[in-house]
């Protein structure tokens, strides 16, 4: 699935604000959208902060408030579809699950974070995380379809990572009173 073979439209702009030149920006919010024009984003997100003031101690106005573009949330039309223009990697996503082989098992790596070197796996009945490929669960087709992997997973042919298992020692399994 490609997206180039998908219509895609912009609906609308999507601005945030920015932070940049106001005190205490913790207390404003950036993670609101604001759409349309840059100057109508400007008039929506001067409305939101107006209690706030500059670093130079001003009311916030529509002259020194600022807005940047936000295109990751721009509303678009994808297909037939209304959706934020980030949603189309899940949608793309999803289909490449859907189009996996129905015949093949799979593993679901959580690629946030490593033990060394070691992937972390999702557990038998998800629960938790764990470097033990033997102890991972392994899931067929149905069940990927069913789980719905985030996006920080990574879904694996089975075949495929068995064939990358190495034998390692692990140093804390070894007592010193047997080494020289």
């Amino acid at each position: 699935m490609n997206t180039a073979d998908h219509k895609i439209e912009l609906l609308e702009k999507a601005w945030v604000l920015n932070p940049d030149n106001l005190e205490e920006p913790y207390f404003h919010d950036t993670d609101i959208a604001y759409y349309g024009t840059k100057g109508q984003a400007k008039k929506l997100a001067e409305v939101d902060n107006a209690m706030g003031k500059t670093l130079d101690g001003k009311d916030v106005s529509f002259l020194n408030i600022k807005v940047i573009r936000r295109k990751s949330l721009d509303k678009i039309m994808y297909d037939d579809l209304k959706i934020r223009r980030w949603e189309i990697k899940r949608i793309v996503r999803r289909q490449k699950i859907i189009d996996l082989p129905k015949d093949k098992t799979y593993y679901v790596q959580d690629r946030r974070s490593y033990v060394g070197n070691a992937v972390l796996w999702w557990a038998i009945d998800g629960k938790g995380y764990l470097t033990d490929l033997a102890k991972a669960h392994k899931y067929t087709y149905d069940e990927i379809i069913k789980f719905d992997p985030r996006a920080t997973d990574i879904i694996w042919e089975s075949e495929h990572a068995e064939s990358a298992i190495r034998q390692y020692v692990d140093m804390q399994g070894l007592n010193s009173e047997f080494s020289i």
